[in-house]
């Protein structure tokens, strides 16, 4: 048997509801991923930094390693003479 009090409630309850029932809904369909293609995912973004931060990391080494090896190329006695004159500035007789 529903008494008074049973209706005061359920009336609150579905009062109490209304705003969530009328908030906006998203107007895009949702998306449920049942074959789990979310790793597929994940897997194929990290690569793709890795990939990058790796490519980054390479080129940064290699620039400094191609400068090591100009300096070295400048610093070899047997070459100085070859080189020429614009890699050099004569400050006081020292070679710079």
């Amino acid at each position: 048997m529903v008494t008074s009090e049973d209706t005061v409630k359920f009336k609150h309850f579905m009062n109490s509801d209304k705003t969530d029932f009328n908030r906006s809904k998203p107007f895009y369909p949702m998306y449920y991923d049942r074959d789990h293609n979310y790793m597929k995912d994940r897997s194929f973004w990290l690569s793709l930094l890795l990939l990058m931060s790796a490519g980054s990391y390479l080129a940064a080494k290699w620039t400094i390693e191609t400068n090591r090896w100009l300096m070295w190329e400048r610093m070899d006695s047997n070459t100085l003479d070859s080189l020429p004159g614009h890699h050099f500035h004569n400050r006081g007789g020292v070679l710079i």
